[in-house]
């Protein structure tokens, strides 16, 4: 009677030592996909301040209303083409 229990306390262990290893691959996946979701975000950020930086010295020198139309619509034909959306701009 021995050996079974020595057995079952084995298993236990066997089994408890695999749902170990395997939390431990979760986390680290979980964890890389955590790294590249940040890098991600970051490079858009980056993105989105330079458009931003561009559009803002583009208005700056805009010296009269042609300018600044024309300005309009390079920007608007930009936006259309970084954000797909069949209503961007149509009113």
């Amino acid at each position: 009677m021995s050996t079974t229990v020595y057995t079952a306390t084995e298993q236990f262990a066997d089994f408890s030592k695999a749902n170990v290893e395997q939390a431990q691959k979760i986390a680290a996946l979980a964890l890389e996909n955590a790294e590249k979701f940040l890098r991600l975000n970051l490079n858009a950020a980056k993105i989105v301040l330079a458009n931003g930086a561009e559009g803002a010295a583009a208005a700056a020198s805009v010296k009269d209303v042609q300018d600044l139309m024309a300005l309009r619509a390079k920007r608007r034909t930009y936006m259309q083409h970084v954000l797909p959306c069949p209503d961007y701009g149509k009113k």
